[in-house]
């Protein structure tokens, strides 16, 4: 953000999707970190970032952008969507509630009634 040559910052997914979110995989492991501590030190300081930084962030998603993918993307200024992009808040389909910012950002994004719709159906919504 210290940096003076960067005017706008731009992010986008490699390959046919954006982000898929959280390899749950990690999360269910025993031995493994945890979901507290997966979300308090990776996802939610990106999402804090994304918001707080002084620049203008872009966000150009290809394909699908799912849970923390589309929360990602969602706390971003500006989000420009290829025509095959889709967006998806799965969590309800896996026993989850929204991560990443996804209960803040997406009410005052669209309303608090189509937001809650989205979070507990988790239907797929096209650009």
């Amino acid at each position: 953000s210290n940096n003076k040559a960067v005017r706008c910052i731009y992010i986008t997914g490699a390959g046919k999707g954006f982000c898929a979110g959280q390899d749950l995989a990690e999360v269910v492991d025993p031995n493994g970190p945890g979901m507290n501590k997966i979300l308090s030190e990776h996802y939610n300081p990106i999402i804090n970032r994304i918001r707080n930084i002084a620049k203008p962030i872009v966000c150009a998603v290809n394909g699908v952008a799912a849970g923390a993918g589309a929360n990602l993307a969602l706390a971003c200024d500006i989000v420009v969507a290829h025509e095959n992009a889709s967006f998806i808040q799965a969590f309800s389909k896996i026993g989850l509630i929204p991560d990443s910012g996804g209960t803040f950002i997406l009410p005052r994004l669209i309303g608090f009634q189509k937001a809650s719709a989205l979070m507990v159906l988790g239907d797929k919504i096209t650009a």
